[in-house]
């Protein structure tokens, strides 16, 4: 094939549909933009939240070759001598962590890092500098007791400048911590935490009554005799094993990083996935659009293929145009998302830090290759969306397409092959599901979604026929309406397919965020009664699990007007390489004031079980996700070994996505030898005031740092604005979704306009009035407006189920009740049908501004 006259057409012909049609164009730019925006901005916060744990991660520990970390629970010193002594180990260093509140800085805090500044030479990711911006040496470091160093946007943050005293308070520990250098991370750790701060190891354990125990340990190896370390690495790990504590995790240290980033990847993909239906919606503007413009030029494409263009070069041609249009619309998008991206940094960062990792993230990172991705995934869909229309342009015979007439009269819609195609659609959903429930490939149940969404796009025509045989209004206007939307569903079919999935996805992320918050609003009020609850300031400010002082349990107990105190001890941990919290309270405390919810239990009474012998409680997700049941055992490793438990009972649980063990508080202390407590439950005497009580242990523990005290409604506001904050990117992306469907609307009566260009002229020559014009074709959007959003209310509902009882239970395991929000779906469909209204003005104004003479000027 020559290439060159198909070039030559091109560059002739490519750019002139482009300016002849302003409007046209520009709308099919915007909503592939939309789409393009809303991947680059999920896939640069997500880009964004891994690059920063990656880099708060490798400032911490360096990039050794080698780790030992405890889960959950911190490490013997010991293990440091039983390292350094094997011929394997070139270097070693340990470090100890703890997030601090800081009493003097409300709403801050200081991810405290304990180093040993000679050992830790080689593994060095910073630089420290004093007052001078001199580099300093380990010798200075050390040589005066409480010596901090800290990075300079949170120095200047929080004011402090070398020399300067920083009061830190962590477990009921205080400390006067003096700021004597800046730390600085190395160019390549982009993201960093800024929150970190690093002290001497031996100033951080006597800060905070931590001697003699470590977090984790570093190691540099010896490669063997061909240069490299993995040999090494598992022979070392051989000789370690029969002397590391049961809760000790050993290996390479990218492991830490890798299931951070799987424990992430559910989240991520969420979002992902929900970013990609604005795309998918933007194809069937594309589509839409490119058969418009293969519609009105038709005699030109037929004139070319008479003087000797072939099919193919027809299809070039158009596919051509259509990827060209949406490489400037992919630029446009990628500039876009950027800038929604920084509006969406901080509800993700609180998100993850709530649910997953201490997280800090200040500003977007930019990965040049996910741009690049967004890019060619708009381009992607535009080829493809444009492709058909293409390859219908190419089977039209020159003589056909040479012959006169309106060719928006000439298309015809197979209503059987839609129907077939929605079938089909339906099919793999089921399909999907089954396999996500069941086969446990959770990933598949994002493509039955996808599937019931198609199967609405592919019945959106054929309903507009059906909507289309119901009498029409009275008046000329409504008439004209009808009989117009009838003749343009080969337009129109497409644009209600693309809101009918708008439609359908904001009315299912609807019903199921509004059911999961129902759920756990309900789930709240049966399962938290106490009065009061006091947490340290950290856990709430940076999600953190630090232990609370162990004397504000006394100090409660002794306030006049309380009547029992539940203590709560919660860590994170992983489980066979899955991720999960151990959590420990008083559960004698708990079943009189606020028994749980179960789903099964053991013969005889759960509580007593627990108390008595190795039993947990284990939550509904943890149950799933595991595939467990009661009676089933669970190994726990701790500092006194690993203990098998016995699953007593299974119970309702919504505070964490990877599930909770949950043991009586004196197991645990015994298993664990961990006297902490993370939060405290307090049950007041009868018509004793909260607030007389609250205001008591606030300033009773005012002096021993900074501490949150939630009334039980204060407590569920706050739960919920939790949830609230973390389905905030998920309202934005169902906002995106129907903006490019609204835009559809204009694009679909635009398209319509441009052809109906020489019926409108005659209809205003005869003497129809603007108002008429204007009120017909709004009345047409109507039409349009309700076979969208008819077709997509009725599968809201489908994908409500799919994300509530397939993508919810593949991914989380939790249960959700169906609540329907009344209110928000009446909100939606009059919303959208003003949108497709509003949506209309534009084309509508435009067409009832032509002159007859100038419609019916002959082309």
């Amino acid at each position: 094939m020559n290439w060159f006259p198909t070039l030559r057409v091109f560059l002739s012909h490519g750019g002139r549909d482009f300016f002849r049609h302003k409007t046209l164009s520009l709308l099919n730019l915007l909503a592939l933009a939309v789409g393009v925006a809303a991947i680059v901005a999920i896939q640069t916060v997500n880009e964004t939240a891994l690059r920063s744990f990656r880099a708060s991660l490798d400032l911490v520990a360096g990039r050794p070759d080698f780790t030992i970390e405890g889960q959950g629970f911190r490490l013997p010193e010991k293990l440091i001598l039983l390292l350094r002594n094997d011929p394997a180990v070139r270097e070693v260093t340990p470090t100890i962590q703890l997030v601090a509140s800081l009493p003097d800085h409300p709403g801050e805090f200081l991810h405290l890092v304990g180093v040993d500044p000679f050992s830790n030479q080689e593994l060095v990711t910073y630089r420290l500098e004093d007052a001078l911006r001199s580099p300093t040496d380990a010798i200075a470091f050390v040589s005066e007791p409480d010596t901090i160093a800290l990075t300079r946007p949170l120095a200047d943050r929080l004011h402090l400048r070398p020399g300067d005293t920083l009061r830190a308070v962590s477990a009921g520990h205080q400390a006067n911590l003096r700021v004597r250098f800046m730390l600085e991370p190395s160019p390549d750790l982009l993201g960093a935490d800024d929150h970190l701060a690093i002290a001497d190891i031996a100033t951080v354990q006597s800060s905070f009554a931590l001697g003699g125990q470590i977090d984790r340990i570093e190691a540099l190896l010896r490669p063997d005799a061909s240069g490299k370390i993995t040999a090494v690495r598992s022979s070392l790990l051989e000789r370690l094993a029969p002397n590391l504590p049961a809760h000790a995790r050993a290996g390479s240290p990218e492991r830490r990083g890798q299931e951070v980033e799987k424990m992430l990847g559910a989240f991520q993909l969420n979002l992902t996935a929900l970013s990609l239906i604005a795309l998918v919606v933007g194809m069937f503007l594309v589509t839409n659009t490119v058969a418009a413009n293969v519609a009105r030029r038709r005699a030109e494409l037929g004139l070319l293929r008479s003087l000797g263009l072939d099919r193919r070069s027809v299809i070039i041609l158009i596919v051509g145009e259509s990827l060209l249009l949406a490489l400037l619309g992919a630029g446009l998008g990628i500039f876009v998302g950027l800038q929604v991206a920084r509006i969406l940094l901080q509800s993700v960062s609180s998100t993850v830090t709530s649910h997953y990792v201490l997280l800090s993230m200040q500003d977007i990172i930019v990965n040049p290759w996910s741009l690049v991705g967004a890019g060619l995934a708009g381009l992607l869909a535009a080829g493809l969306a444009a492709w058909w229309p293409a390859r219908e342009a190419s089977l039209v015979s020159p003589v056909d397409a040479l012959q006169p007439g309106n060719s928006a009269d000439r298309a015809s819609s197979p209503q059987s092959s839609f129907l077939r195609a929605s079938l089909l659609c339906l099919f793999f959903t089921l399909l999907f599901s089954v396999t996500a429930l069941y086969a446990r490939i959770p990933r598949t149940g994002f493509l039955a979604a996808l599937g019931i969404l198609l199967a609405a796009a592919f019945l959106a025509p054929v309903f507009g026929r059906l909507l289309g045989g119901l009498p029409s209004l009275p008046n000329a206007s409504g008439k004209l309406a009808h009989s117009a939307f009838l003749r343009g569903l080969h337009r129109h079919g497409l644009a209600a397919a693309a809101l009918s999935v708008a439609v359908a996805m904001a009315i299912g992320v609807t019903i199921m965020v509004h059911s999961f918050r129902a759920t756990v609003d309900q789930w709240i009020g049966e399962s938290i009664k106490a009065d009061l609850f006091i947490a340290p300031s950290t856990n709430l400010i940076a999600g953190a699990l630090e232990p609370l002082d162990p004397q504000a349990e006394t100090l409660a107990l002794a306030t006049p007007g309380v009547r029992a105190v539940g203590t709560y001890r919660e860590i994170r941990l992983f489980l066979d390489g899955t991720p999960a919290k151990l959590a420990a309270c008083r559960l004698e405390i708990l079943r009189a004031y606020n028994p749980l919810t179960f789903l099964s239990t053991l013969p005889g009474d759960p509580y007593e079980l627990c108390q008595k012998g190795d039993y947990a409680i284990i939550s509904e997700n943890f149950a799933r996700r595991r595939q467990l049941k009661t009676g089933d055992k669970v190994s726990l490793p701790t500092p006194t070994g690993t203990h098998p438990l016995q699953v007593a009972a299974i119970f309702r649980d919504y505070t964490s996505e990877s599930g909770l063990l949950l043991l009586d508080r004196s197991t645990y202390r015994r298993l664990t030898e961990d006297q902490g407590l993370t939060s405290l439950a307090i049950h007041l005497e009868p018509g004793v005031s909260p607030q007389t009580v609250g205001n008591s242990l606030r300033e009773q523990l005012r002096p021993r740092g900074e501490f949150l005290v939630y009334s039980q409604a204060g407590l569920r506001d706050e739960a919920l604005r939790i949830f609230d904050r973390s389905f905030a990117v998920t309202a934005l992306l169902r906002t995106l979704a129907i903006a490019v469907a609204a835009l559809g609307v204009t694009l679909s009566l635009t398209a319509l306009g441009v052809e109906r260009t020489r019926e409108i002229g005659i209809l205003r020559a005869t003497g129809a009035s603007r108002n008429q014009i204007l009120r017909t074709i709004m009345i047409e959007a109507a039409y349009l407006g309700a076979t969208g959003i008819s077709i997509g209310f009725v599968t809201g509902f489908a994908v409500a189920l799919i994300l509530m009882q397939v993508i919810n239970r593949a991914f989380f395991g939790w249960t959700i009740d169906w609540h329907t929000p009344y209110p928000s779906l009446v909100g939606i469909i009059f919303g959208m049908m003003l949108a497709c209204l509003l949506a209309s003005l534009p084309p509508a104004w435009r067409a009832s501004r032509l002159s007859p003479a100038e419609a019916l000027r002959s082309e």
